[in-house]
Formats: C-alpha cells, structure tokens, sequence
C-alpha cells in the first residue's frame, strides 16, 4: 500500500490526510494554522543559517513567541549549543547578529506529552 501524504499538527499531533490541510498546514482540531502558532519552551525546532540546519530544543521564549533561545548538540553560524532568535514585524527570523534565521516547528510541546 503506498504511503499517503498527511501533516501532523505540532501541536497537538492530530494527524490529517487531508491535502489542503497538508498544503496549508492547517490542524481542523486547533483551528489554527501551524505558520501561526506561538512556539512555546518545550517545541522541537529545525533552525536553518546560512545553509547550515540543526535540530533543536526552545528552552526560552517569550509570552508571545517572538523572542527565543533555542538549544542544539552542533555549531551553528558560529554559535555553540544555543542560538537567541527574534522574529521581525515581516514574520522573518534573524540571529542577534542579523543574520536571517529559517525556522520552523517539528513537534510541539503537547504533542511530545510535556
């Protein structure tokens, strides 16, 4: 049987098969879109910068979400084990340096139970 395509809220985990839903990673349980989500302590993170791309851990975050510290096992852009992260007014991620940030939630907190 082939494999069918489907998005898993990170933050819930429902699971949908449903391909607009997966087009526009939109949970129907959270009514929300996972782009708008607040990411919170606890969200599994993929931070990508200047090419380079880490998997993560928030341990610190702002009541909004905008303003994160993020936890990694690698060197990244010239940072070791942490990286702070802000997001702009434009919804852009960038480093304390500048530099533009790709970020983008892999599993949120009550999805891994915490």
């Amino acid at each position: 049987m082939p494999h069918t395509a489907s998005f898993k809220c990170p933050r819930c985990g429902f699971e949908s098969y449903n391909a607009n839903d997966l087009k526009h990673r939109y949970c129907v349980r959270c009514h929300l879109f996972a782009d708008d989500l607040p990411i919170r302590v606890g969200d599994q993170v993929r931070l990508t910068v200047e090419g380079q791309t880490v998997t993560g851990s928030v341990i610190l975050a702002s009541p909004n979400g905008r303003s994160l510290a993020v936890e990694f096992e690698a060197i990244l852009a010239g940072a070791v084990g942490m990286l702070p992260v802000l997001q702009s007014d434009n919804g852009q991620w960038q480093d304390l340096m500048g530099r533009a940030v790709e970020l983008r939630v892999i599993v949120g907190r009550s999805a891994v139970g915490r």
